[in-house]
């Protein structure tokens, strides 16, 4: 694997880090990370990436890896980061993916940038969960706390937090696997220990306040009604997920205008790590 690491300077000086992955000449895809995660996840698509002849561009959100914590304000203001990044980076066109709770960010782009975008594509996403009965859906415990913690009490959810700054990794590392389910278990193999754990411990490099600010982002209004994304959207989802589920990709499905939903029969929520793949031939689709 060939994974680079950088930052980029944006008027106004904000700062965003970002990891790329993937052909250094490839068609750009600008990924969106997971909750309480990091741009270090695009590892797991570098090959697929590499063999489609894609460019795989994942961008820290404030706060998270490589880019220190400002205030952005709600998901929707993803967009316009995004846009700067790729003027910086020469991109006229390109493709946008999240992943889990990076799959609202992705959205974004799709509501804001459709004239720059090629595809949208979201893994494993949550839905809009300002709602309880969405948030109850969620396997994870830490989500179904911190989603509305950090909105209403984001000092609390902080303290909640602080120990993944300190914690071993070995220890990061058993948490992950006790709270995956059954079809993400056989996912997290030791192979993969090494960039899990660094994938999540880079999420709060910068100290837990942009993990929170993040959930709280995704935890209120999006700033932006789903029947506004009106290009297409591919939804892939596992059958088996267990962090969140596929009733999730069917409320998306229904409230974006033009979605459609493939579910990956036995497969869990890493599906960057087990189907790289077919989220690549999604987003060359």
């Amino acid at each position: 694997m060939s994974v680079t690491e950088w930052t980029i300077s944006l008027p106004g000086g904000r700062v965003v880090g970002w990891h790329e992955a993937g052909a250094p000449e490839g068609r750009p895809l600008l990924w969106c990370h997971g909750g309480l995660s990091s741009s270090a996840e695009v590892v797991f698509l570098d090959a697929a990436a590499r063999a489609a002849g894609v460019r795989v561009i994942a961008l820290d959100r404030p706060g998270v890896g490589r880019s220190p914590l400002w205030d952005m304000g709600p998901v929707s203001r993803w967009s316009e980061v995004v846009a700067a990044c790729a003027d910086l980076l020469g991109f006229t066109r390109f493709a946008v993916a999240g992943w889990s709770a990076g799959g609202p960010f992705a959205l974004a782009c799709g509501r804001h940038l459709s004239d720059r975008l090629d595809s949208v594509t979201l893994v494993a996403s949550m839905c809009p969960v300002s709602d309880p009965a969405r948030r109850k859906e969620l396997g994870l415990r830490t989500d179904r706390v911190l989603l509305p913690l950090s909105v209403r009490h984001p000092g609390v959810a902080k303290l909640v937090l602080e120990p993944y700054r300190w914690i071993p990794r070995s220890l990061l590392w058993r948490g992950t696997l006790v709270t995956a389910g059954e079809a993400d278990r056989r996912a997290l193999t030791p192979s993969v220990r090494a960039p899990v754990t660094a994938m999540l411990r880079q999420a709060v490099a910068h100290g837990v306040g942009g993990v929170v600010a993040d959930y709280a982002r995704v935890g209120s209004d999006w700033g932006f009604p789903l029947s506004d994304v009106d290009m297409p959207v591919s939804l892939l989802q596992g059958s088996a997920d267990g962090m969140v589920p596929p009733a999730h990709a069917e409320v998306l499905r229904a409230l974006l205008p033009a979605a459609t939903l493939r579910v990956i029969p036995g497969a869990g929520h890493f599906l960057p790590i087990t189907h790289g793949a077919e989220i690549i031939d999604s987003v060359c689709g």
